[in-house]
């Protein structure tokens, strides 16, 4: 069968349209899940409660989520802030009391929505195939400073116990700071003695320091390991 130059042009548009579809349709990533109506997003940024649905239900909401969202999370987790998106942030700071005749930045709506997905996904990716990954999204999560949101991320990565080469190393800057010295070594002894080497050497290293989180760490974590801290170090000192 003789095929025109204009058939097998219209066949050739029709191919590069059907590539596009596809390429568009895989770059658009999973697929935003829906619960009672509304996407999982207005119930993460806390566009629902803003709404007047109250933060108990949100809560409640939250925890029904399964593993068929793991996907989409991530991918919001892993969304990065625009510049734009920042540089409307510090002017919106900058605006004291006159801020509110102008819309509130999207920025804070996100930061919001990708802290309640990280503390969905920490109940949800452990033991699955996307721990490793998810556990390295929190340890790079930015805290924007806050205190709270900080000691909220060492509570999570205590959930990642098959992730300990990536969890374990982050949860030890932690002992040393007053703020999350509580969270981190609550996390640390979800994962056994995986961290007691790492804390030996810290509470030798701090010996005659006045403060000593990484021992008392070390006690916690391993009261074996710790009375023999202080037997070696009775040694040394009785030479």
């Amino acid at each position: 069968m003789k095929v025109t130059r204009r058939c097998a042009t219209r066949i050739g548009l029709g191919a590069v349209a059907l590539i596009a579809v596809i390429v568009v349709a895989v770059s658009a990533g999973p697929r935003e899940p829906m619960y009672r109506g509304e996407g999982l997003l207005k119930w993460l940024d806390g566009t629902m409660v803003k709404k007047g649905i109250p933060k108990v239900e949100m809560i409640d909401l939250l925890e029904s989520v399964g593993p068929e969202a793991i996907p989409w999370l991530i991918e919001l987790l892993e969304k990065r802030d625009t510049p734009l998106d920042r540089r409307y942030l510090r002017l919106y700071r900058k605006l004291g009391a006159s801020r509110r005749w102008f819309p509130e930045p999207r920025i804070l709506r996100m930061q919001t929505a990708r802290f309640n997905a990280a503390r969905t996904l920490s109940r949800l990716a452990p033991g699955t195939k996307f721990e490793n990954r998810v556990a390295k999204d929190l340890v790079s999560f930015d805290c924007q400073g806050d205190r709270h949101t900080t000691r909220v991320l060492f509570h999570f990565l205590g959930s990642f116990t098959n992730s300990s080469e990536i969890a374990v190393p982050f949860l030890l800057t932690g002992v040393t700071n007053p703020v999350t010295f509580e969270s981190s070594v609550g996390a640390l002894q979800r994962f056994g003695t995986v961290a007691v080497p790492s804390l030996y050497r810290m509470a030798q290293a701090e010996a005659d320091f006045h403060i000593r989180p990484a021992q008392l760490a070390l006690q916690k974590i391993d009261t074996t390991a710790f009375q023999r801290f202080l037997d070696e170090k009775e040694k040394s000192t009785s030479r």
